[in-house]
């Protein structure tokens, strides 16, 4: 078959899609691969893939409908270019462009990859409150385009796997996020240093801001901990934190910042418990590398986050944007023994979260 996979940050395409592209490859189809605009490294890592590149301008957030006309026309000249079989989109942009486009040009097998709700649903800001009724609209709209939908997470299936989200005949999957590389990410021991970790694009949904409040917490009952944030700043985001308030936090002594990372892993061996405080997520990735590497996870009571661990074996769950609990978690859990629960942490990694197998899985539902 002809398969395009519209992703809505072309990067991504690699870091979390690459097994997917290359298993769709072996199984002997033509994979187009569709994102807002490539840099010359990420063109032609897709290529060396055996897969072609298509840039299709639009923006990974807001609602202007104007400029959603634009890329709607855009996406759906593409698509009708590819003469797909079939589409994969990723990202709740990227689905609300590519589904009904698909639909439009009769493609016979059109599949959402839910990875995560984001604002348009849980936003409790007024940016998030006004942006609901759009967003929510145009995901009703992609998902009643679609054959089928693939969620990451119990929550968000039960909550849009249903009518009048999707279409009478649409198929509804669950897989357990992107999963991740078990030969790449591999266990280290966990130093005897407290030394606590957060991988994240800088947005308040990360729950960021709960993270440099807990670290100021516990560095008032134990001042040896060293908390550490890496990840992607995003200006545009409507709620990008911005690398002044990040400057703040460091000055102040709460936590070191490590920029964005081309590689995770010195890092994650650095840690020796690793937190992610996110207000909603399909199923974190970040989490699952943890995991991999024998790290214990804290995270939050969220859809996503939830699934991603089994307390008290793999780490601790904790309500969401709840700094004092977060704090309290820490504490307790840097002083666990990590040989045992390290070893637990990998053990549900090789079982939930190797990439290969989900990659299959995504396959299997794309051959329909």
């Amino acid at each position: 078959m002809r398969v395009a996979v519209v992703a809505g940050f072309a990067p991504s395409l690699l870091n979390f899609r690459k097994p997917f592209l290359q298993a769709l490859i072996a199984a002997g189809h033509s994979v187009t691969a569709i994102a807002p605009e490539f840099s010359s490294e990420v063109h032609a890592a897709v290529e060396a893939l055996g897969v072609s590149p298509r840039a299709v301008p639009f923006a990974r957030t807001g609602v202007n409908p104007i400029e959603a006309m634009r890329s709607q026309r855009a996406m759906r000249h593409v698509l009708a270019e590819c003469r797909c079989d079939a589409v994969v989109a990723y990202t709740m942009k990227a689905i609300a462009l590519a589904m009904p486009a698909a639909r439009g040009l009769a493609v016979p097998h059109r599949v959402a990859l839910v990875t995560g709700l984001g604002t348009g649903f849980h936003g409790r800001s007024l940016l998030g409150r006004m942006v609901r009724v759009p967003v929510q609209a145009a995901v009703r709209r992609a998902l009643r385009s679609s054959t089928d939908v693939v969620f990451q997470n119990a929550d968000d299936r039960a909550m849009l796997g249903v009518r009048p989200w999707i279409g009478k005949h649409t198929r509804v999957h669950e897989v357990a996020g992107s999963g991740v590389n078990l030969s790449h990410y591999t266990p280290t021991p966990a130093p005897d240093a407290p030394h606590v970790l957060m991988l994240s694009r800088l947005v308040r949904e990360k729950g960021v801001r709960e993270f440099v409040e807990a670290a100021a917490k516990v560095k008032q009952e134990r001042p040896d901990t060293v908390f550490r944030l890496a990840g992607m700043p995003e200006p545009a985001h409507p709620t990008g934190i911005s690398m002044q308030e990040v400057d703040r936090w460091v000055d102040a002594g709460w936590i070191e910042y490590l920029g964005d990372l081309d590689d995770v892993r010195p890092a994650m061996d650095w840690c020796r418990v690793y937190v992610l405080p996110s207000y909603a997520e399909g199923r974190p990735r970040t989490v699952q590398e943890a995991l991999a590497c024998g790290r214990p996870v804290i995270t939050t009571d969220v859809p996503g986050c939830r699934d991603a661990i089994d307390t008290p074996t793999h780490g601790r769950i904790v309500p969401p944007r709840d700094a004092s609990s977060l704090a309290e978690a820490i504490l307790e859990v840097l002083d666990t023994d990590m040989h045992a629960m390290g070893s637990a942490c990998r053990a549900l990694a090789e079982s939930r979260y190797s990439d290969t197998q989900i990659a299959a899985s995504l396959v299997a539902i794309v051959d329909g």
